[in-house]
């Protein structure tokens, strides 16, 4: 019979049972399959980079701050940065999994970063199909490279909080319960609590979602009283978190550098000028240009079709907007706080790649244009170089730092750790005291503390061949210069990420045959 059906140009017989059960349990877990892509595809990104001992800068200083909480050290008293205490303790509970660090931060990164594209696809998927959804988290992914968040900086850890605190208000503008609204409110404003300690540039957002839900609260026709009780509470919430750590330090009996180091020294920093700045700058409008103006393209068309002001667009735009603000919040531009607002942008991006003939185009080239740009396919041997150069520079100092610590004035933190050394100062990131912007911002004479390092005899200090920084200290590179040239003789310059990091010894302890 189901010849004659055919032979007469009549339908198909049913697919057989087997066939049916496969496409009901695609359609029914079309989510999650979805899910482990992204998540594939995010460690699958990050893949070269596993086990690099120097993918940036910062990264390694928090895994090594994470490192000594380990060994019992506190944040801004024993080891400085302005960093919130979140995400130095984020780094410590790393620490706890064992091995040297390095890799397990790097997973731990890339799960985070897998995560937050998750969030990214259900939110996205309130505007575009399954595919254009998929799509723009995995362009997320390759932003985060692109961005300078390839590993483990801050932004990799909150964007994730942030994104389901978002998520959370769009879940809201989709149900008429003012009990369950509250409840979500409380969950987006506790892990906007829990973002603030890890990097304070999540501050817009964290308003924005305030006062996004009580928005919707007067939306739903609740009492002003109760809405301003409930407002009381969201910002109890947001700031909770903040206030344990800083009780933490007042209990502690270090208040004041707990305070100093959150509240105060970002404000004492100079600002950022020269070829670094002008390259940022540059970097960034290049970068940018292409999904600014595909995201220009789908206003245009949300315009038209007269659906702009949607209330869930119109908390898409804003939540960009707040996320640029973050990146503009402390003065200086710095390439991977703009990674926060890739993640409204993405979704933006997301309705456009669903469009019909060109969406395709315009994702593959926004896409490549971005995997371009990062040279993912150059990443192995880039990274194979750098963790080469970390070990050599690790394998000439070992045998002067037996009795005596080694000092990175400028260079890779994660020497520290390869060399188990122990650190002559508190201020271990070098751009503290190397760094002219800093100068006043720490609230120490950097002159008299470098001098006090170099009274202390370290048996190896590190000092790059060019400035990564716009402008040296004057004051501290010319002791350093002076004090190498007595007491100090170059054992090798390695070359790392278009410098060389020279490595001095101790003269008496090469003498000695240490």
């Amino acid at each position: 019979m189901s010849g004659d059906l055919l032979a007469d140009g009549g339908a198909l017989p049913p697919a057989p049972p087997r066939a049916r059960t496969a496409d009901t349990w695609l359609a029914r877990n079309t989510a999650l399959v979805a899910s482990l892509c992204i998540v594939a595809f995010a460690f699958l990104f990050r893949l070269p980079d596993y086990g690099n001992l120097f993918v940036d800068f910062d990264e390694k200083l928090y895994l090594l701050v994470g490192d000594r909480m380990a060994q019992g050290e506190l944040p801004f008293v024993d080891i400085w940065d302005r960093k919130p205490f979140g995400l130095f303790f984020l780094y410590f509970l790393i620490r706890l999994l064992g091995g040297e660090g390095f890799l397990e931060y790097q997973l731990v990164a890339a799960g985070f970063a897998g995560l937050t594209g998750v969030v990214i696809y259900h939110i996205a998927r309130r505007f575009a199909g399954v595919l254009p959804s998929v799509g723009a988290a995995c362009l997320y992914l390759v932003y985060m490279k692109l961005f300078y968040s390839a590993a483990g900086q801050a932004e990799t850890f909150f964007n994730l909080f942030m994104a389901v605190a978002a998520l959370f208000a769009f879940q809201a503008l989709e149900t008429t319960s003012v009990r369950r609204t509250l409840w979500l409110a409380a969950g987006a404003m506790l892990l906007c609590g829990v973002s603030l300690q890890v990097k304070y540039t999540v501050l817009p957002q964290c308003l924005l979602l305030g006062l996004f839900f009580l928005w919707r609260l007067w939306k739903l026709n609740v009492a002003l009283p109760r809405t301003v009780a409930s407002g009381a509470v969201f910002v109890f919430l947001g700031l909770v978190p903040t206030i344990l750590v800083g009780l933490f330090y007042l209990t502690v009996g270090h208040f004041e550098a707990f305070f100093h180091a959150n509240f105060v020294s970002i404000f004492e920093r100079g600002a950022l000028t020269g070829g670094l700045a002008d390259f940022f700058k540059s970097y960034l409008m290049v970068c940018l240009f292409p999904p600014f103006l595909a995201a220009i393209v789908a206003v245009i068309l949300r315009f038209q079709q007269g659906t702009l002001l949607e209330p869930k667009y119109a908390l898409l735009l804003l939540w960009f907007a707040a996320g640029f603000a973050g990146f503009k919040m402390v003065g200086n531009i710095y390439i991977h706080y703009i990674v926060p607002a890739t993640i409204p942008l993405v979704i933006i991006l997301a309705p456009l790649f669903g469009r019909p003939r060109v969406g395709l185009p315009i994702f593959l080239g926004v896409f490549g244009f971005a995997v371009y740009v990062t040279h993912w396919w150059e990443a192995f041997d880039m990274a194979a170089e750098r963790t080469a150069a970390v070990e050599r520079m690790t394998e000439l100092a070992a045998p002067y730092l037996q009795d005596s610590c080694l000092y990175v004035y400028d260079g890779p933190t994660s020497v520290y750790m390869t060399t188990k050394s122990c650190i002559p100062t508190v201020y271990v990131y070098p751009d503290h005291l190397n760094n002219d912007m800093e100068r006043e911002a720490l609230g120490i004479d950097t002159l008299a503390e470098v001098r006090r390092i170099m009274d202390a005899k370290p048996g190896v200090v590190m000092w790059a061949d060019e400035p990564v920084v716009p402008l040296w200290n004057p004051l501290t590179a010319g002791h350093m210069e002076a004090r190498l040239a007595a007491d100090y003789q170059l054992l090798e310059a390695v070359p790392l990420v278009r410098r060389n990091i020279r490595v001095y010894a101790r003269k008496e302890l090469i003498a000695a045959g240490q």
